[in-house]
């Protein structure tokens, strides 16, 4: 459980009432957490190279699209969690 801790500052969070996930930035990762049961779920660990600053779902609740202060944005699947997309 140590990996869902911080003491970081959060910088966004989002919620999926498709999904029923809370989905949690801070620094370089995002935790997702079960909204039923708010236990976490998996950790999405040093997705950027410098700190995410936004975050958001797409309307279908497939994908999360991340971006930081150095204009990095990269779209990952909310399923397996893998970058689908790195826009420059």
């Amino acid at each position: 459980m140590q990996e869902f801790s911080d003491d970081h500052p959060i910088t966004c969070a989002r919620f999926s009432p498709e999904r029923l996930e809370i989905y949690v930035a801070g620094e370089r990762s995002i935790k997702v957490w079960d909204a039923r049961t708010g236990k976490p779920v998996r950790v999405m660990k040093n997705i950027l190279d410098s700190d995410i600053t936004v975050m958001e779902i797409d309307i279908h609740s497939r994908k999360i699209i991340v971006g930081s202060h150095q204009g990095e944005l990269k779209i990952f699947d909310l399923i397996s969690g893998v970058n689908t997309l790195t826009l420059d």
